[in-house]
Parts: C-alpha cells; structure tokens; sequence
C-alpha cells in the first residue's frame, strides 16, 4: 500500500470527540501483553512492585520522574506522555545515526534523554518551550517565503518575526506534533492533580482517559500530510 493510501486509510478516523465515538471505537482493546512480571494494578500503590518499577527513566513521564520513590499512581496518561518520549528519542536517534547536524536545541534534547540524572530528566519538562520557540521560528520563516513576491508592497511587524533559532531539516517536520502532543500531555497531568483523580479513580475518569487517547490520536492524524513521504535526515 502506498504511503498515501496508508494516510487516507487512518484519516477516516472520526475527529469528533464524543462519548458515543469513544464507545465505539475504544470499546475493545486487541494488541499483545509483555512483561506480566511486572504488572500491577495502576490504582494500587500499595502494591509491593508498584513504585520502583514504572518505566525507563528517560520516558517516564515527568510527574513520575518527580515522585519517584514515593506513592506515585501510575495511570494511562503517563503512559500517553511516555509514547512522545519515545517518538522524540527515536527522531533523534535516527538523525545520529545517518550523521545529521543538529541544532543547539535539538543537541539539548538528545542530551537530556540520554541522562542518567534525575534532575535533568525532570527538566525534560522544558522542551515544550523550546517546541514553541521552533515552532513559532518554522512558521514565520514560512511567513516570510510566502510574502517574498510582494515583499516590498508589505510591511512585516518586527514583532511577529522572531528568532528563538531554526530546527534542522531532519527535526522540522516533527515540530508541530512533538508540541501540540506535550502540550497535551503537561494539560493532561495538569487536569488529574486539579480534581485528584489517580488517587481515586473512577468510572467517570475512565472515560475522560478514553477521550484523551483520541484526543492524541486526531492531533496525529491532523499533522499526517504535513509529514513528508522521505525523510531527509542531512542539513541542505
């Protein structure tokens, strides 16, 4: 099946966010189960193996990575947020490893995952910023590119165009998932300390876990035809 074929097929997922679509497409779950070693009830921290074994440090979601040691509630979200770190890591990963340039963002990236420190892990929370910077960066220069037939008959607002620094070309094409996915993730964790839900889940936020998985599905399909059919991991 061609690429294309492969992204008409997944965009029919529905983008409208409602409880019957949710009862719909997520009233079955069909994958594979690994490491039953470790599985516990994620609502139980009292479980002897609960709290030591939540992850891998480097994609372990930020709210675990700062509760660690303590009666941290592992919940689906947490596994959401872990799936953007593992997407970032494999991104940069590949970049490396066909010889890329990065930029200095992108080397601060690469640099945190890779580290064994907790506090630096934990300052991953920061890459949202630096996200937004370079998204903002990539949509004013494609701003700029549009105005250039008629540049001099139109004045650019100074203000509009900033220069928090450029993504590589290997990098760019992620920008915008990579940040509207953690933006989701960070309001995600956000919503759950508000109202004390993995404390005590309920049936209620069962669902509301149900709609935030589509919620991150319909942002990924909204960037599929944004992504370009070969990736070009060199700089131009």
């Amino acid at each position: 099946m061609e690429t294309s074929e492969k992204r008409r097929s997944i965009k029919e997922f529905p983008k409208l966010l409602t409880q019957e679509i949710v009862a719909k497409y997520f009233n079955k779950c069909i994958g594979f189960l690994s490491d039953g070693d470790l599985t516990v009830s994620w609502n139980n921290p009292e479980k002897e193996l609960a709290r030591p074994r939540l992850g891998t440090p480097p994609f372990m979601s930020v709210y675990l990575l700062q509760t660690l040691g303590g009666k941290a509630v592992h919940s689906p979200i947490d596994d959401l947020e872990s799936f953007i770190w593992v997407f970032f890591w494999a991104i940069l990963s590949t970049l490396q490893l066909h010889g890329a340039k990065l930029t200095k963002a992108e080397g601060q990236y690469w640099s945190c995952l890779r580290s064994r420190d907790l506090a630096t892990l934990i300052n991953k929370q920061g890459f949202l910023n630096i996200l937004r910077l370079q998204k903002i960066e990539m949509l004013n220069r494609q701003k700029v590119e549009q105005m250039k037939p008629t540049r001099k008959k139109q004045k650019v607002d100074p203000e509009e165009i900033q220069e928090p620094g450029p993504s590589s070309c290997g990098f760019e094409p992620f920008v915008k998932p990579l940040f509207e996915w953690l933006q989701l993730a960070f309001s995600g964790e956000a919503y759950e300390k508000r109202f004390e839900l993995r404390s005590a889940p309920t049936e209620e936020y069962k669902k509301i876990v149900l709609v935030w998985i589509a919620e991150y599905l319909s942002k990924g399909i909204n960037h599929l035809d944004e992504l370009p059919e070969t990736w070009q991991y060199m700089s131009q």
